[in-house]
């Protein structure tokens, strides 16, 4: 039955022993979920982001992890759980409010103009208690809206667009910056540049896979940075993995570089190592 529904409507599944061991599976994925909110167990980690024209970390991703147990789950099989139960307006206050102080430390220990990127779901941009929420976290922490971007996918432009655009606009207008994640994947449109409020484009990592200088992946990549560049968007060019890919992006002038090239997510104590390093340097 669950099997059939996930399928869409009108279909007929007959049952497979798989299907159950994924029903079982999500059942205990989403009661670990509740569990874990409660006791605040997950974990974050942050992957540095890099100004391709200076190499310097200028802001950092925080990234949700399963908390540290014998059974773990990925993002990508977690999350979509909590969306659909609705665990995500509770996970991303947790987030919001452990990113934030986070960022509140660094930014006073270091003295750094860092930036935070916060994933945010298109569950959470159709509750007006997100922005409320966002507001009263940033004064806690003494903090710029300017040094928060809120990324979203373009699943967030699906169903509810006019109340979507509401929240992004009022955002913005508060200081927010607003990046596009994922883009080149699937349905993307140009629309959504024009119709939303967008400062920052993050190009998919999938666009990063060339398979050669000449094939079809590498001339669409070229012509959407020079588009995006044209139209005075800060480009973020994510899954950068091989020292061709930077040199490519270096190539088309892309603002921002993210990517295991240059690291990993990491724990807090590693973002603090990577910090203490530049401000050595600095003070050289």
């Amino acid at each position: 039955m669950y099997r059939s529904k996930q399928s869409g409507k009108s279909r007929i599944s007959f049952y497979k022993e798989q299907y159950q061991y994924e029903f079982s599976r999500r059942v205990d994925i989403q009661n670990s979920i509740k569990e874990h909110i409660e006791e605040k167990n997950f974990r974050l980690f942050y992957q540095p982001v890099y100004c391709s024209k200076t190499q310097i970390m200028t802001g950092v991703e925080a990234l949700i992890r399963w908390p540290d147990t014998t059974v773990n789950y990925t993002p990508d099989e977690f999350i979509p759980i909590a969306e659909e139960c609705r665990l995500i307006a509770p996970l991303g206050k947790w987030i919001i409010a452990s990113a934030l102080k986070q960022l509140s430390l660094w930014q006073k220990d270091y003295q750094t103009p860092l930036t935070l990127s916060i994933n945010i779901s298109p569950i959470q941009l159709q509750r007006e208690v997100l922005q409320t929420y966002l507001l009263e976290t940033v004064e806690k922490y003494n903090l710029k809206t300017s040094s928060i971007i809120l990324e979203i996918t373009e699943t967030a432009f699906m169903e509810n667009s006019k109340e979507v655009i509401e929240i992004l606009t009022s955002l913005s207008n508060k200081g927010f910056r607003i990046a596009l994640d994922d883009f080149g994947m699937g349905y993307s449109s140009i629309s959504h540049l024009i119709s939303y409020p967008i400062d920052i484009v993050k190009l998919d990592k999938s666009m990063q896979s060339l398979g050669g200088e000449n094939n079809k992946r590498l001339k669409i990549i070229e012509s959407l940075s020079l588009m995006l560049k044209k139209l005075d968007f800060s480009v973020v060019a994510e899954g950068i993995e091989t020292e061709t890919q930077h040199q490519l992006c270096k190539k088309l002038n892309i603002d921002y570089l993210q990517g295991f090239l240059f690291s990993k997510p990491m724990p807090v104590n590693e973002i603090n190592l990577l910090l203490d390093d530049y401000s050595k340097k600095i003070s050289l």
